[in-house]
């Protein structure tokens, strides 16, 4: 019988019979949260069709339930991963990498860092300072081959002679 493959967390002893609105009744067993240890009333329902599809009823409450997928669907193992490459609006590349990368401590909002800065600081094997700059040559931001890369600091950037790649006058002008 199913009831006897109740886990642990389902306590058969304290249970209430209920009268939904439908007219229905059933029956609601005094849950504990092996996260939190918080106690709820579950329906019967609701752990007889987990058990009938063969799947484990964990018995977490609702907001450990999301804080266990949330951590469990992250990064690689969620279905929205899409190689951890995103493009900003602004059109730069963001790569996604772990906290065990040799370059980590350059991660920015949601572990991501530009990939121009990736590239040039793996060129110099070092991760790069705040005040280090990398600009494109070509003006592309998508482009990130370590030919079209330059390492400048915050005002030589500003005062360098910048060529416009599409109508190749320097800025300013």
């Amino acid at each position: 019988m199913i009831r006897d493959n109740f886990p642990k967390c389902v306590n058969l002893s304290s249970k209430r019979r209920v009268q939904y609105p439908s007219g229905s009744i059933g029956t609601l067993y005094l849950v504990t949260c092996p996260r939190c240890n918080k106690r709820r009333w579950v329906a019967d329902s609701t752990i007889y069709t987990k058990l009938k599809k063969s799947q484990q009823y964990i018995g977490y409450c609702h907001w450990c339930a999301g804080k266990v997928k949330g951590e469990f669907y992250r990064g690689e193992r969620s279905s929205q991963w899409k190689g951890g490459r995103s493009v900003r609006p602004n059109s730069y590349v963001y790569l996604c990498i772990s906290p065990e990368h040799k370059f980590a401590c350059m991660r920015q909002v949601a572990g991501q860092v530009p990939e121009h800065r990736l590239v040039m600081a793996e060129a110099l094997n070092r991760p790069l300072e705040s005040w280090e700059m990398v600009h494109h040559k070509n003006g592309i931001k998508g482009d990130n081959r370590i030919g079209n890369l330059k390492l400048v600091n915050r005002c030589s950037h500003k005062t360098a002679e910048l060529i416009c790649p599409h109508c190749g006058k320097a800025y300013g002008e």
